[in-house]
């Protein structure tokens, strides 16, 4: 009798061994778990903030290159008034120095047309 008792206590042991080595690889596997799915959030975190910085480098270029055209923009206004400006001052001098010449070929012909009446 005391045999059968021992081997009884001897195979419950063996189950609890049993239990609890099944219930720590458990545990472990979700731990594994856990950290594989704690990795996989970092690296999507790590991906989306590289896409975010990405963007905002876009972001940043692009209106780099909207203020240098908006400036080259205003460079050559600001050139295209200047020669409209010179074009108009060289027109009125020419047209003073047409109305000058005018007025100097008017006088010569009166100051002639006087001395052929003397």
């Amino acid at each position: 009798e005391s045999n059968a008792e021992d081997e009884a206590k001897k195979q419950a042991e063996e189950e609890e061994a049993k239990r609890l080595a099944e219930e720590e690889e458990a545990k472990q596997k979700a731990a594994e778990e856990e950290a594989k799915k704690l990795a996989e959030e970092e690296e999507a975190k790590r991906l989306a903030e590289e896409e975010e910085a990405k963007q905002k480098a876009a972001e940043e270029e692009a209106k780099k290159l909207a203020e240098e055209e908006a400036a080259k923009k205003l460079a050559e206004e600001e050139a295209a008034k200047k020669l409209a400006e010179e074009e108009e001052a060289k027109r009125l001098a020419e047209e003073e120095a047409a109305k000058k010449l005018a007025a100097e070929e008017e006088a010569k012909k009166q100051a002639e047309e006087e001395a052929a009446k003397e």
